[in-house]
């Protein structure tokens, strides 16, 4: 498996999953993002999720967030799969 590769194809899926929560959010009624974000991580308060909004400097922020952190545990889990794969032989 090559890290730079699984990296990538990481930071490319976590960016199409930020535009896909980004439209549901945009789109879908406030209670029911607060419920559901809340189910996913509990640390999440829904009192904080009041008003979404959106400006095009924090978008574009996110999804670069989002890239560089999958980036960097794609990169992390390829050289972790690869040096368990060496020891398993």
């Amino acid at each position: 498996m090559k890290p730079l590769t699984l990296s990538f194809a990481a930071g490319v899926t976590a960016v199409l999953v930020y535009a896909v929560c980004l439209t549901l959010v945009a789109v879908v009624p406030v209670g029911w993002v607060a419920g559901y974000a809340t189910s996913l991580a509990h640390s999440i308060s829904p009192s904080v999720i009041v008003k979404p909004s959106f400006t095009a400097v924090g978008v574009i922020a996110g999804a670069l967030y989002a890239f560089i952190t999958a980036f960097l545990i794609g990169w992390l889990f390829g050289l972790v799969y690869n040096w368990v794969e060496k020891r398993a032989r």
